[in-house]
């Protein structure tokens, strides 16, 4: 009976025990699915967060990388793990990484927010931001944890943001010096003129004259750069076909280009007609010539090609360039052999006075001038180069379906006896009312001249059976604008022709920089000739 007593005890005491183990082991299980479940959560947190979490050794190896690698830079995991991470950071970045990386292993600190370009598996570089941590002392990771985004794109809206602000704050500077600016020039140019025809050919004072002129001409044509690069420019658009606006160009281009440029132009089926300014669809074509000769002037074979085609721009096309919709659009391209130019060139050659001309040779306006006058006509322009091969741009403007208008150019004649009516000249600046009142007396017209608006309404009061043939005003005047003057000149008499006088573009008159329908209107600074040619061409209108 002692036996039995003792031999149950026992098998109490070890099923006891055994429950007790069995506890222990269900207590483990419940720890080790806990412990996998977190592990698990941690893990998923890591390998699918759409930052890269890379973890590398002390020698920049790579032990881990998120999963998001691929989707954000094209890595599978057996082209990235086991290699060292500088190897893909661009060679002139990454001795700054390296030195933050030596810096944190030194520290056991954490590195400041770094930005460095770091090279996809397509071969080209992303912009990478991120910051490292030492955990090579925390037994659980070992390593280096760096953490980083791709803001490649919110660089490029950054740098977007920024050129449009420049654009923005010179468009700001130039219309607030371009109308009293160009009045300055106007009188400038005018009276030189008038200089110029009153002294006899051998005068000595001929030539100074002459160079007043010429200089006013060109500050007057570097306010038309700054106009056109901030798209302030007066557009005049008119239907017209490219390969006419070439053909007419061809013999100035021949000219601008020199013997040893061989000039070709290649046009690819029938092309339909845009609708822009000629005179700045001209001066596009000029800048861009005089950029591929200046890229060619070492080149033994240098050849221009410019080439004319219809392009269809579907939705993704679009989305792949900026400031563009779908559409038809007619193409013109224009590509040299020349040295091409190197990719920090390349992202910076719209940039308003950036230039690789040395000092004195360019003022840095051309091709962003060039941008800015497509743009405002609805276009977009596109740079392609290659060191050692040669560059294209290629200019897209929107097709149209109208009859294009013949394209032709005339020279500036000055005929002393060439108009008559009478004309009311209204100019609130008094050198150019005086300058306009002897030009157009000069030209034969009956002139009468007021101040602003309301003074020229006075005006006829006191003449009230007098015909005005046309009205010459400005478009901005203290008291009457040349708008509503307009208005009320028109409802004394449907006749009468207005021709309005800027420099600058004037909501009242222009709508998104462009002539409104009916409207005659003519640049500040004008010359003599420019006066006389506008105001026949306008009193010519039935």
């Amino acid at each position: 009976m002692v036996e039995l007593a003792r031999l149950r005890a026992e098998l109490e005491n070890e099923r006891a025990a055994r429950v007790g183990v069995q506890s222990d082991l269900q207590i483990c299980q419940q720890s080790l699915a806990a412990l996998t479940l977190s592990e698990t959560y941690f893990r998923h947190l890591t390998e699918y967060a759409l930052d890269l979490i890379t973890i590398l050794d002390a020698d920049g190896t790579i032990r881990f990388e998120s999963r998001s690698i691929a989707t954000e830079l094209g890595y599978a995991p057996e082209d990235y793990i086991g290699r060292n991470a500088f190897e893909f950071v661009h060679p002139e970045d990454a001795p700054r990484i390296m030195q933050a990386f030596q810096h944190a292993l030194e520290t056991h600190g954490s590195t400041p927010l770094l930005s460095f370009r770091f090279r996809h598996k397509d071969g080209t570089y992303r912009i990478l931001e991120g910051r490292g941590n030492n955990l090579l002392d925390d037994a659980a990771v070992a390593g280096i944890v760096f953490n980083s985004r791709d803001v490649t794109e919110q660089r490029r809206l950054e740098d977007q943001f920024r050129q449009s602000q420049k654009v923005q704050a010179i468009g700001q500077l130039t219309g607030g010096v371009a109308h009293d600016f160009n009045n300055i020039l106007t009188a400038i140019i005018g009276y030189s003129e008038l200089a110029l025809n009153a002294l006899p050919v051998e005068s000595p004072q001929v030539g100074q004259v002459s160079e007043i002129r010429k200089a006013a001409h060109r500050a007057a044509a570097l306010t038309r750069q700054l106009l056109a690069f901030s798209r302030k420019q007066v557009l005049q658009p008119r239907v017209i076909q490219l390969e006419a606006v070439i053909t007419e160009m061809d013999k100035m281009l021949r000219r601008l280009l020199g013997e040893q440029i061989d000039f070709v132009t290649v046009t690819h089926g029938a092309l339909g007609n845009v609708k822009a300014d000629l005179g700045q669809i001209e001066q596009v074509l000029l800048n861009l010539a005089v950029n591929a000769r200046d890229a060619m002037a070492n080149v033994p074979h240098a050849k221009l090609t410019i080439e004319l085609t219809n392009a269809t721009l579907d939705a993704h096309a679009a989305a792949l360039r900026e400031e563009i919709a779908p559409g038809e659009y007619v193409q013109l391209s224009v590509t040299d052999n020349g040295c091409g130019m190197p990719p920090e060139v390349k992202a910076r050659i719209f940039e308003p006075f950036f230039t690789t001309k040395p000092q004195g040779q360019g003022t840095g306006l051309g091709l962003a001038t060039c941008q800015g006058i497509v743009k405002q006509s609805g276009g977009y322009l596109a740079v392609y180069s290659e060191i050692g091969v040669g560059t294209t741009f290629k200019v897209l403007l929107p097709r149209v379906n109208d009859e294009a208008e013949a394209v032709t150019q005339h020279a500036e004649k000055y005929e002393t006896r060439c108009g008559t009516g009478t004309v009311l000249l209204v100019e609130d600046e008094p050198m150019l009312r005086e300058l306009g009142l002897t030009v157009l007396a000069e030209l034969g017209y009956d002139v009468l001249c007021a101040e602003n608006g309301r003074e020229a309404l006075r005006l006829l009061q006191e003449h009230p059976g007098r015909h005005i043939d046309l009205l010459l005003t400005d478009v901005v005047m203290p008291e009457m604008g040349g708008k509503e003057l307009a208005t009320h000149i028109r409802e004394r008499d449907p006749q009468t022709r207005v021709v309005f006088c800027s420099g600058y573009t004037e909501d009242a008159v222009f709508h998104n920089g462009s002539l409104e329908p009916g409207v005659f209107f003519l640049q500040k600074p004008y010359t003599i000739s420019g006066i006389a040619q506008k105001l026949s061409e306008v009193l010519a209108v039935a």
